[in-house]
């Protein structure tokens, strides 16, 4: 998206893309370089097993992301019912 509205700006001159690009590939290798071997479940990047070791963390971060929103939606809830409730108990 970013090198469409560049290309859009930039429309006779486009040269400054292929920088771009050279960048971004050069940050995606390095990214990738970063990854230690004993990180990689082979087996589950296969699509071999269900369970690997290394999704744990990432499996907590989710169940923590859905009681967080969760929780967020049933304190909405509350305000809007104390909301109406006020509304209605203030004539008299």
């Amino acid at each position: 998206a970013i090198a469409s509205l560049m290309a859009y700006a930039l429309y006779p001159n486009i040269g400054a893309l292929f920088a771009v690009s050279l960048l971004f590939c050069g940050g995606f290798v390095y990214n990738l370089r970063r990854i230690k071997p004993q990180q990689i479940d082979t087996d589950a990047a296969r699509g071999l097993i269900e369970r690997s070791k290394t999704m744990e963390e990432y499996e907590l971060a989710d169940e923590t992301n859905e009681a967080l929103w969760k929780a967020l939606q049933e304190k909405r809830l509350q305000e809007s019912h104390n909301v109406e409730v006020s509304y209605r108990g203030g004539g008299g």
